[in-house]
């Protein structure tokens, strides 16, 4: 997928907050070092763009990406000067707490951890293993820890008895993978309703009538969000049963196709919504063992677009979330340069659109249909 460039956006601060001349750089004290936000400021972005300049250029517009370089060198900022800005005597680490090392949370933290250490600033990494006390009790480490912020991936949102003390030791919290229900802190999430929607409106252009989702709990709120959407796609001539999982891994995708095997004709699924694309190679697996084709008897759409997909024996049609991890980091970055500066700080909640890659494990055939329609999606 081939990443947006990066809008050239207006921070709320001007160039010439503290009297100087608009775009002559000497709008802050000569007294002080120079700032990200002053580099934003005369450079005329969000603080947002100077992060991906410094972490990924790639992503910037030329132009954009020439204004912020030419406001470094008018001001002497070097990039190592965000560690210097985050440390400020106190722990220079990043502590993020998720449910589990899962290869999807893996490539979140990979993320981060590259964001984080292009800024010399440390990530330390902790699992809550689906517990909510463990959960709380990771978080209470880190504010005795003095970490700079915190970045969670929450099991529920217990998470909310810490947000007073965290705001008076001034560490923020973002969010990761879960939309926050009030404007008190930053999250950023991928739309998984949206996801669900997608990936079953896909199976019904394809033809499907009997669609199953396989995988996963329903006190998770990813998978609740991913059914519903998924119902919403289900037209009334279709049906969508649901097969839980107790884990997310392979070994669940492999039992589940053996009682999707075990179904009789008339009642087996055309098609199966995977929850994940673990679950989905693991159906794909016990699948064709048990001698189905893939997609000719059975198509399989999963979810995340992991490294697998492009690697299972029959390449797997999946959705792919937007950078969560990318995004999330850059907002508690920010929300950390805000309260060093002295600044306000505009909490965001964003839900980001994701979509559907189409590949082999759906693509080129459809079920009691001759035509072959446009599936929406984007092939690769």
């Amino acid at each position: 997928m081939s990443h947006s460039r990066d809008p050239e956006q207006t921070v709320a601060m001007p160039d010439n907050a503290d009297g100087g001349a608009p775009g002559d750089g000497r709008g802050r004290s000569d007294r002080r070092p120079a700032t990200a936000r002053d580099v934003a400021a005369l450079a005329g972005v969000a603080l947002g763009t100077v992060s991906n300049v410094v972490n990924r250029p790639d992503k910037v517009a030329p132009s954009t990406l020439h204004r912020v370089e030419e406001a470094m060198t008018q001001l002497g900022w070097s990039r190592n000067q965000i560690a210097q800005q985050l440390r400020g005597g106190r722990s220079a680490a990043i502590g993020a707490v998720v449910v589990e090392l899962s290869p999807h949370t893996v490539r979140l933290l990979d993320s981060i951890e590259a964001d984080l250490s292009v800024a010399g600033v440390t990530l330390q990494i902790t699992t809550s293993a689906h517990d909510r006390q463990r959960e709380l009790d990771r978080i209470e480490l880190f504010m005795e820890q003095r970490v700079r912020g915190i970045l969670l991936s929450p099991v529920q949102s217990f998470y909310h008895l810490h947000l007073s003390r965290l705001s008076k030791l001034n560490i923020p919290l973002v969010l990761l993978g879960q939309h926050s229900a009030t404007s008190d802190l930053c999250s950023v999430t991928g739309d998984d309703e949206a996801g669900g929607r997608l990936a079953v409106a896909h199976l019904v252009a394809g033809g499907h009538r009997r669609i199953t989702a396989v995988g996963g709990r329903a006190d998770n709120h990813h998978v609740r969000a991913r059914l519903a959407g998924a119902r919403s796609a289900t037209p009334p001539a279709a049906s969508l049963t649901v097969h839980p999982t107790d884990t997310y891994d392979v070994r669940a995708g492999t039992e589940a196709a053996l009682t999707v095997a075990a179904l009789p004709a008339s009642e087996r699924p055309t098609a199966v919504f995977a929850i994940n694309d673990l679950i989905a190679s693991g159906l794909m697996r016990g699948l064709t063992s048990a001698g189905f084709r893939i997609p000719a008897d059975i198509a399989i759409v999963g979810y995340d677009d992991l490294p697998i997909a492009q690697t299972t024996a029959v390449p797997l049609t999946t959705i792919r979330n937007p950078d969560v991890a990318h995004r999330a980091t850059s907002l508690l970055l920010e929300e950390i340069a805000a309260a060093d500066s002295g600044t306000s700080h505009t909490h965001h909640q964003l839900r980001l659109t994701p979509e559907l890659v189409v590949r082999d494990s759906t693509a080129g055939y459809t079920h009691e249909t001759a035509a072959h329609g446009s599936t929406g999606g984007r092939y690769a």
